[in-house]
């Protein structure tokens, strides 16, 4: 294996050494939106060494379990081993731990578990995390779509931006709209992260990410509206979920500004408002969403 080929070949090449069908993909995340929808569930973020194999309560109530890159190699197992049980309560935090219960993982079956969107993203002092930052930092922490597998030999090549670029678009070919709705997940440092990493200068392709817009990304208003710049129409409950049924928000995008009021988002998209991106992730965007909203779209 050259590692000077085609990124995007030796990508593809070492992901079918691990395969991981679109139907195993989604078993995986549905049970995991599945434990989301519990307030109480303990997220399992990268942390620092001291606080590993500890569970902590901050102030607001989350409970934080800081790992390694253990959860990645369970999360490998459980994927990709037909009829597991993927109980995300038995995550291990620590390597050690891995041993347990005769736990083949693929780092000993000689692989580097890399992953495409940061684990680590924002501050490390997971005290000022809000509930949308920890479920962000877990599901990029665990979620074996956002990660792709480097023979141990060429593990420097997880970190390069071109590989990882050429994972994200692999990912994105495999598994559709689970890829997309991992994205809003993962949040806005999440696509700010791949953004990113397409101006590199050593970028020799892209997958299909936005650009960012370049408008303050949150602008306060005098009347107390709120507004927001995203690089789609992104609906974000952390501003919406506070307001009253007639006040108004508005989202600045590439395709014009659009306004609603809380009760006309609602009104107009029930779907979207009950969709477990938008309800638990507390983000729902599209690439298409701004035609549907072509009727709010304002002009100052």
């Amino acid at each position: 294996m050259d590692p000077q080929s085609n990124a995007s070949d030796l990508v593809r090449l070492w992901q079918g050494q691990n395969p991981i069908n679109q139907a195993q993909m989604r078993r995986f995340h549905d049970e995991l939106i599945q434990y989301l929808e519990n307030p109480e569930a303990t997220l399992f973020v990268r942390g620092r060494p001291i606080d590993r194999r500890k569970t902590f309560v901050t102030d607001n109530g989350l409970l934080i379990a800081p790992t390694d890159n253990s959860p990645a190699w369970w999360a490998h197992k459980m994927v990709s081993t037909p009829n597991s049980v993927i109980d995300f309560k038995r995550i291990p935090t620590h390597m050690f731990d891995t041993g347990r219960d005769g736990f083949n993982t693929i780092n000993r079956n000689g692989y580097y578990v890399a992953h495409i969107i940061a684990a680590k993203i924002g501050t490390a002092d997971f005290t000022q995390w809000s509930r949308e930052d920890a479920v962000a930092r877990f599901v990029c922490n665990i979620h074996p779509i956002n990660h792709f597998y480097v023979p141990m030999e060429h593990r420097n090549l997880g970190e390069n931006p071109e590989f990882i670029l050429a994972a994200a678009r692999l990912a994105e070919e495999m598994y559709g709209e689970t890829w997309n709705e991992f994205v809003e997940f993962a949040g806005d440092s999440g696509l700010q992260y791949l953004i990113n990493l397409t101006n590199k200068p050593s970028q020799t392709f892209a997958p299909s990410i936005p650009r960012q817009s370049q408008r303050a990304p949150v602008l306060p208003s005098a009347s107390g509206r709120v507004e927001y710049s995203s690089t789609r129409l992104h609906f974000k409950a952390k501003f919406i979920e506070p307001l009253g049924w007639d006040d108004s928000f508005r989202v600045h995008t590439p395709f014009g500004i659009f306004e609603f009021t809380k009760r006309q988002f609602y009104e107009t998209f029930p779907k979207i408002v009950v969709s477990d991106s938008y309800r638990i992730g507390g983000n729902y965007h599209g690439a298409t969403l701004h035609f549907k909203a072509s009727a709010f779209l304002i002009f100052e």
